[in-house]
């Protein structure tokens, strides 16, 4: 049986939710799914001691490394015990990476662990990767990734139009401007295989000349966890957590309009980077509210302090039926799905995300934003609502379906909802797993 350790860069398991960490999941499940034998592998920045832990019956090994920034130049410096990470690497076949820390530092020491077995560490990139040489916000002067290879490939249209955006949005920084290019030029350079989510990576592996290193897998979800469920099913589970994590209005008044007819828009993911673009879904509902008294707004996830403060300005009655949660524990975010009757996705970078499909896969109305691949679920025979990521434009598509919500619901029990589940449950995400490191190897 082949071995396979997944890697990360990250805190203590307890803290994990969304964006990487949901893939290394996803991907472990649907190895372990396909007969390997899988192990995750943390590079814990606040963990004391090696550990073991097991999450939904996957085995973390957690790994402890004292620093305080990931992205400062002596990271490498900082991990405990290399001759620790030497031996589990020799025990290893494969080694997938799905965060640009660990791959680099997995491709950079990959020969000097390396006895009599040949290991092979595949990337598995998320976010713009592998489109840009800096891992920035999106650019204004491109709406798509595809357009995002300028950057790459064009100089003077970096230095002249992206790199006064990067330096008005995000500042000056060593790791933005020079650590970042060079890190990727060394995975790109020493990795075996990249394994690609999205349509747009086949072809940024295209154009920096890796098309022989790339397999498409697309995306994984857990169609057990996730899933349909009534909301009297779940109101209950889905309160535990609210106690500590609402940060604005209360959970009676929470509890009060769940049990009634209100409809919840609803959105769970981060509130940053900007591109996000979370803002929009308030700015939207304080219009819709004055129309629909009948509407809720939910957002949860992580960063939303400054979304709290932009209440501030925003009338009472509306702020009334906004609730913002912080943060969602790993064990409860399948509930916080089937309370919400339409998720939106407004990110103005890439609306093809996991929360996407988790949303889809729990049979949730699902609508987002027309920007990065969407698309890829259209070529798959799923096709939601999508919208230009302005207020007109979203408060337009929510309208339409709120006034005919009877017939989005048919549609996507009856025709997103199945398409869904055969294609991204994790036994054939795990399937395009196995053959992409097979067909690579």
């Amino acid at each position: 049986m082949k071995s396979i350790k997944l890697a990360i860069f990250g805190g203590r398991p307890s803290s994990w939710a969304g964006g990487h960490f949901t893939v290394l999941f996803n991907s472990a499940k649907a190895l372990q799914y396909a007969g390997l034998d899988v192990e995750i592998l943390n590079m814990c920045i606040d963990c004391s001691q090696f550990e073991y832990n097991i999450i939904d019956n996957i085995k973390i090994l957690n790994i402890p490394s004292k620093v305080y920034r990931p992205f400062s130049l002596n990271f490498l410096g900082k991990i405990s015990d290399l001759n620790v990470v030497g031996r589990i690497m020799r025990s290893s076949d494969y080694i997938i990476t799905v965060d640009s820390i660990s791959t680099f530092y997995f491709v950079k020491f990959k020969n000097k662990y390396q006895t009599n077995k040949n290991i092979k560490i595949f990337w598995e990139p998320g976010g713009n990767d592998l489109t840009c040489p800096l891992h920035t916000e999106i650019c204004p002067y491109s709406n798509s990734y595809t357009e995002t290879y300028g950057h790459a490939k064009d100089p003077l249209f970096f230095v002249t139009k992206c790199l006064p955006h990067i330096l008005k949005s995000r500042k000056y920084t060593l790791y933005n401007t020079f650590i970042w290019p060079i890190y990727t030029s060394i995975v790109r350079k020493e990795i075996d295989g990249i394994l690609a989510s999205r349509g747009v990576y086949l072809e940024g592996c295209k154009l920096l000349g890796l098309e022989e290193k790339c397999k498409y897998i697309g995306f994984g979800i857990d169609e057990n966890k996730f899933r349909f469920r009534s909301k009297d099913e779940v109101t209950e589970e889905f309160l535990k957590f609210l106690s500590n994590n609402l940060m604005n209005n209360d959970r009676n008044t929470l509890y009060s309009m769940l049990s009634k007819e209100y409809l919840f828009i609803g959105y769970i993911g981060s509130g940053k980077p900007t591109w996000k673009n979370v803002e929009l879904l308030v700015k939207s509902f304080q219009y819709l509210a004055r129309f629909y008294y009948n509407i809720v707004l939910i957002i949860i996830g992580r960063e939303m302090d400054n979304l709290v403060n932009f209440l501030s300005g925003i009338e009472e009655d509306v702020v009334r039926r906004i609730f913002i949660v912080n943060k969602i524990p790993h064990t409860f975010i399948h509930y916080a799905y089937n309370i919400i009757d339409i998720f939106v996705n407004p990110s103005l970078l890439d609306s093809l995300e996991i929360n996407t499909l988790e949303a889809l896969m729990s049979g949730v109305i699902t609508v987002a934003s027309n920007r990065g691949n969407i698309n890829d679920l259209l070529t798959k025979g799923i096709n939601i609502p999508t919208f230009n990521p302005q207020v007109n434009h979203l408060v337009k598509t929510l309208k339409d379906i709120i006034d005919n919500i009877i017939h989005y619901r048919d549609i996507t029990n009856k025709e997103i909802y199945p398409q869904v589940r055969k294609i991204f449950n994790l036994v054939s995400y795990g399937k395009r797993l196995k053959d992409a490191l097979e067909l690579i190897d």
